[in-house]
């Protein structure tokens, strides 16, 4: 009687079988429409996006719409305020070794139309680190 050989075949995962696949997920489908995972929005479109651009205008007194330089400038001045570039210049010319002095500091910034009081905070820690400020 000849003997019958049995063989166990294991296979072997290689590290690349073990790892989750990774899948890549597209906003819309090849039609332009919102893919089937993207959920929808209320409003017919995908709720999300690779891009999304929000646009914010700035007007002149007159109510025209700023474009270019205009713009950034406008921009500029709703972030950091109409005298920021002042407010610096002062910063930068006072020397602040006390509390006196800081006092003249604020009291120049405070005559501007729109100073950048952020400035003065951080001259403030920079110079007194975390000691409370004179209002408080």
């Amino acid at each position: 009687m000849a003997a019958i050989a049995t063989m166990t075949v294991m296979s072997i995962k290689t590290d690349q079988q073990q790892k989750p696949k990774k899948r890549v997920w597209f906003p819309v489908d090849e039609n332009g429409e919102p893919h089937i995972k993207n959920p929808d929005d209320g409003f017919g479109g995908a709720k999300f996006s690779l891009t999304q651009t929000k646009v914010k205008y700035f007007y002149d007194k007159d109510g025209k719409v700023l474009e270019g330089a205009d713009a950034h400038v406008a921009a500029r001045e709703e972030t950091l305020g109409k005298n920021w570039r002042e407010t610096c210049n002062i910063i930068r010319t006072i020397l602040v070794t006390d509390i006196e002095s800081f006092k003249k500091l604020e009291t120049e910034i405070h005559q501007l139309e729109d100073p950048w009081l952020a400035q003065l905070g951080a001259a403030w820690r920079r110079n007194f680190g975390a000691k409370k400020r004179i209002e408080e």
